[in-house]
């Protein structure tokens, strides 16, 4: 397989898994009692997202990186 098509998909994979992270949990409704809710149940739902989010950015960057690279005459 050509560097140039590792790349898009890598791209395509990487963008997709990006939106997946992005949108990952937003519509998630905190049953907390009267008092308040618990400061660390944020920080495990916005570190799945972020984490998830993140991971998408790279594989996106890599594919971006490979497709120039393909392009580049040596």
């Amino acid at each position: 397989m050509e560097k140039r098509t590792v790349g898009v998909v890598l791209l395509i994979i990487g963008i997709l898994i990006a939106v997946f992270g992005y949108f990952y949990g937003t519509n998630v409704s905190y049953n907390c009692p009267s008092n308040g809710c618990d400061p660390h149940m944020f920080d495990e739902i916005n570190f799945i997202r972020y984490t998830i989010f993140a991971i998408g950015i790279s594989i996106s960057v890599i594919g971006i990186v490979l497709v120039v690279r393909s392009g580049v005459s040596t």
